[in-house]
């Protein structure tokens, strides 16, 4: 009876049911908010929910002489049917690839609402602006209900005039750079953290008793700090006046103070110190596991110390 009881089936629901808090967290608080950044970064339903009826024959414009009456009738129409938030939600879009939407569309707005049903607006005879295809051109590029104009945006690419993707103006882009500079400071404090919490993980696992506490300690110390304390501390440590360049000027290794603060170079020293506990103490969890007899069999067996040290280690 006991073993009909406990079937493969109910152990499985069993199982099921103790992983099920976990992956209703990691729904909840990981994989939701994450595809809710992902589709809105292609999502593009602005123009589409403000100018619909523009939205279903626009895309028939050849993109070259001004649209046909009945695309301006349709725009009308739209001008005249949307409400307030909808209208700023598609001037902002469409201000951000041509300027001068924002003062086009509250005129051509006011005035549609003041003809009357059925009369189309002549945008031309209200603003000559009108009758350059550019605006049209980015009314029609912006209907779709996807784009991949925030993607580009992200590595400073657009689309031109005929679709094609081209990077953008020297003064307009900045998040390849930015990009760059913040995977280079990664990087950076990535290889600082390996190459002082490695020898000070092994440091700490070769050594017992109060020896290894007071190691240790000094590595959990910044995690019980605040990191207001933390960064007023280091700008004492670092500025002109500061203590480490009063040491090197007085033991002549420099002639002026460094400029180690406000700059990359005090970014990268004060993220090693917030992110070196993270280094050392999974570093030093797997040491204190390894039999310490390996290293020195590897050697008796013939192992230079660099291959012990690269094979057990």
């Amino acid at each position: 009876m006991s073993g009909a009881a406990d079937s493969p089936s109910r152990r499985r629901l069993r199982a099921l049911a103790l992983i099920a808090p976990l992956a209703l967290f990691l729904a909840m608080f990981f994989f939701w908010p994450l595809w809710s950044m992902v589709s809105a970064s292609v999502r593009n339903d602005a123009i589409g929910a403000a100018f619909p009826a523009t939205a279903e024959i626009v895309g028939e414009w050849s993109g070259e002489a001004p649209p046909s009456p009945e695309i301006q009738a349709a725009f009308t129409q739209d001008l005249r049917a949307v409400s307030s938030p909808d209208l700023g939600a598609a001037v902002r879009m469409l201000n951000s690839q041509v300027g001068g939407f924002r003062s086009l569309m509250s005129r051509a707005s006011a005035e549609a609402k003041a003809l009357p049903e059925g009369q189309p607006l002549d945008f031309a005879a209200l603003d000559p602006r009108w009758s350059d295809p550019r605006f049209w051109r980015a009314i029609q590029a912006s209907v779709a209900p996807y784009t991949d104009r925030y993607l580009l945006a992200a590595m400073d690419l657009e689309r031109g005039d005929s679709g094609e993707i081209k990077a953008m103006a020297a003064g307009s882009a900045a998040n390849r750079l930015i990009l760059l500079r913040t995977f280079t400071i990664a990087l950076s404090v990535t290889l600082l953290c390996a190459a002082i919490g490695l020898p000070y993980a092994m440091l700490a696992a070769s050594v017992e008793g109060w020896r290894r506490n007071a190691l240790l300690m000094a590595v959990l110390l910044p995690l019980w700090t605040s990191l207001l304390v933390r960064t007023a501390a280091w700008v004492v440590l670092l500025q002109n006046e500061g203590l480490i360049n009063k040491a090197l000027l007085w033991i002549g290794l420099i002639d002026s103070p460094l400029a180690l603060i406000f700059n990359r170079a005090g970014v990268v020293i004060a993220m090693t110190h917030v992110l070196l506990p993270f280094m050392v103490l999974p570093i030093f969890s797997v040491l204190i596991s390894l039999p310490k007899n390996l290293v020195p069999a590897a050697a008796s067996m013939g192992a230079t110390p660099l291959r012990a040290f690269w094979r057990v280690l």
